[in-house]
């Protein structure tokens, strides 16, 4: 929170947000803005308001809000005041929210009227004293209650490197949701590796589809942009609202999931517009295929666009340009050679959890080349989780300096320069005939094919044997794309896998780019 203040009192008349609240097919219709003074002042007063509401530090307060001053503010003064913000993402379902909120240890809610009101039918809820911030009802406070007016002066609690700062949890795609540990001094170490990696430049705005990536720039005294989209539904994006915002603003940066950015360089592209202002583009999050590089590319002729790999626990590892994507030859996704900050060793570890170690980890260390699981160290890393879901070895692995290998869950391998490129999750790895198909290998392959919108295989529960979903261009010319598939496929590993048409291929709730695998295979049964 320091870099925060800091940039407060540099630049206090300075615009530090610009969110859109309402908007028509047309255009934008109103935005919340705030400048960085501003913010401070509501930091301030947020501060005041939890401490004379009987919080104090190490209290943890659930929050779940759209991106809005509010949410940023709230944010910045619990960090100040050494309370954790625990951050849930509504889009992982309801059950698995319930799970979070146990896993938490958290004693407040901060959320709109809406969920409010949900909690007088659900026992579970009760013992959370709820905060709404467009209303208020019976057992119901508005946020106004945690603001009280007085000096600007905004208190920094100290903290040490095991001080817990935000709690962050995953989907919880496949169980269990996860809360990511994020100490105060591993978030300024991702700031720092995110600025170093991703310098900005004095007049530069950021204009943003990842919520989370205020946080940095505010330490930056960078102006932030929200895009106008659902973030529940990024992949209704309305490229004209993006367009729009873009000419009025000129944002100079643009970083969002690759769903997102398809459809807003097609439009550009499909109308001939050039976009001067742009010089830097950002996506990840998800595979990021070739096709998508050159519209980028066609799209944002002047910019600089880079792919960056990471993940809720260890943001960034590494990234890379798209043109050298697109002049590179390999199998799977490539992402670029890690960054000196980062420790990567792709692994074969046992199931054995207890067998594992710092001190063992050499012995399943792959070489270059081989495939295996991509783990990762750095002072950026988290280093557990809330409520020690699995045991140590599952997730972490303790190292004797006080950092820890987190296992990402991702495959992928080295090449001899030293790039990562991924070949899919570990958990998504298909057993079939003696072999293991890695999905990403296969589907990069496919998705080339014209024709083909998405493929994802998986294995079935049903079927004797793994299942190729495609999902084919309404104009495409069907059987050519289908032939073309089974010619690729013939005299591969894969020659027995059987295809299925699909009209769709369920996509993860949050980015909207990710495959979702279970609910795929639900479908397919």
């Amino acid at each position: 929170m320091e870099l925060v203040v800091e940039q407060i009192e540099k630049h206090p008349h300075r615009e530090a947000l610009r969110i859109p609240v309402a908007w028509s097919n047309d255009a934008v219709t109103r935005y919340e803005t705030a400048t960085f003074g501003e913010m401070g002042r509501k930091i301030a007063s947020y501060q005041r308001g939890f401490r004379k509401a009987g919080y104090r530090p190490r209290d943890r307060v659930i929050i779940m809000i759209p991106p809005s001053v509010d949410l940023y503010c709230i944010i910045a003064a619990m960090l100040a005041s050494g309370m954790i913000p625990v951050l849930v993402d509504i889009s992982m379902g309801f059950r698995k929210m319930l799970t979070a909120f146990d896993d938490s240890m958290a004693g407040a809610i901060i959320t709109k009227q809406k969920f409010c009101r949900i909690r007088y039918f659900i026992p579970r809820l009760w013992k959370y004293r709820c905060y709404s911030v467009d209303g208020d009802g019976i057992g119901i406070r508005p946020i106004s209650h945690l603001q009280e007016a007085g000096s600007h002066r905004i208190d920094i609690v100290p903290c040490d490197r095991e001080t817990t700062g935000i709690i962050s949890f995953t989907s919880g795609s496949t169980g269990r949701p996860k809360g990511a540990d994020r100490k105060h001094w591993g978030l300024k170490q991702q700031h720092l590796a995110n600025r170093a990696i991703l310098p900005d430049r004095p007049g530069d705005i950021d204009m943003t589809a990842f919520p989370v990536y205020v946080l940095h720039n505010l330490a930056c005294g960078m102006p932030t942009l929200i895009a106008a989209v659902d973030f529940a539904a990024v992949k209704r994006v309305n490229p004209s609202l993006i367009l729009q915002q873009i000419r009025e603003f000129k944002p100079t940066r643009l970083s969002a999931a690759p769903v997102f950015m398809k459809r807003v360089a097609e439009h550009i592209i499909h109308n001939k517009m050039r976009l001067p202002s742009m010089r830097l583009i950002v996506t990840g999050g998800a595979p990021v295929p070739r096709k998508l590089c050159a519209i980028l590319r066609q799209a944002f002729p002047g910019a600089e666009i880079r792919v960056v790999y990471g993940s809720t626990e260890a943001e960034p590892i590494s990234s890379i340009s798209i043109d050298d994507i697109l002049e590179s030859v390999g199998e799977g996704f490539l992402v670029g050679k890690p960054y000196g900050f980062v420790r990567v060793k792709i692994v074969n570890l046992p199931p054995d959890h207890d067998s594992i170690s710092d001190h063992t980890l050499e012995r399943y260390t792959l070489q270059i080349g081989e495939i295996g699981e991509i783990v990762v160290a750095g002072d950026h890393v988290s280093r557990g989780y809330v409520a020690n879901p699995g045991p140590i070895g599952e997730y972490k692995i303790p190292c004797p300096d006080g950092s820890v290998w987190h296992r990402t869950g991702d495959t992928g391998y080295l090449d001899r320069k030293g790039r990562i490129w991924l070949t899919g999750r570990a958990r998504d790895v298909v057993q079939h005939g003696g072999r293991l198909i890695h999905p990403y290998l296969l589907e990069k392959k496919i998705d080339e094919v014209p024709g083909v919108v998405r493929s994802a295989v998986v294995a079935s529960g049903t079927a004797d044997r793994p299942i190729l979903a495609v999902v084919l261009d309404r104009t495409a010319k069907r059987e050519a794309s289908l032939k073309a598939i089974r010619e690729l496929m013939r005299g591969s590993d894969c020659d027995d896998i059987s295809i299925r048409e699909m009209n769709r291929i369920p996509l993860d709730k949050r980015h909207n780019s990710k495959i979702d695998r279970p609910a795929l295979i639900k479908m397919l049964d």
